[in-house]
């Protein structure tokens, strides 16, 4: 083992550490899916920069207290470093991976939902909705 960490570093370690009681605190709703809803939702979103691409799915469940919406699955890759590719070719490839985080989730819910599709780029289609049936 080698030498001690100098006391500076101590105290903050030590600081640090007695933060992490806190962390039990800390309380995560799990469910995302109301069986008493009278209406769900999925919301996916799409975006892109230079460096990476992404799609997130979000529920949005609607009861008689209300409306909640909940993140329920992302997903995120990097852009390719080989070749060079425009805004709007990953501003596709996040729109494509929507897709593809669209087909595992309806398939993990196997619950009629209404889907919609959002981006921010009117580079895909010319729209920034699309509405499924």
């Amino acid at each position: 083992m080698g030498p001690p960490a100098p006391s500076q570093l101590q105290a903050e370690w030590k600081a640090y550490h007695s933060t992490l009681e806190e962390l039990s605190k800390v309380r995560i709703p799990r469910c995302v899916y109301l069986p008493t809803a009278m209406s769900v939702e999925l919301h996916f979103y799409s975006d892109a920069s230079e460096k990476a691409y992404g799609a997130n799915c979000y529920v949005r469940c609607e009861t008689v207290k209300g409306i909640q919406v909940r993140l329920l699955a992302s997903r995120s890759k990097v852009a390719p470093l080989s070749k060079l590719q425009s805004i709007a070719d990953l501003e596709l490839c996040g729109a494509e991976l929507s897709v593809k985080l669209y087909k595992k989730v309806v398939k993990a819910i196997k619950k009629p939902v209404e889907v919609f599709f959002h981006t921010d780029s009117k580079t895909k289609t010319g729209r920034h909705l699309w509405r499924t049936e």
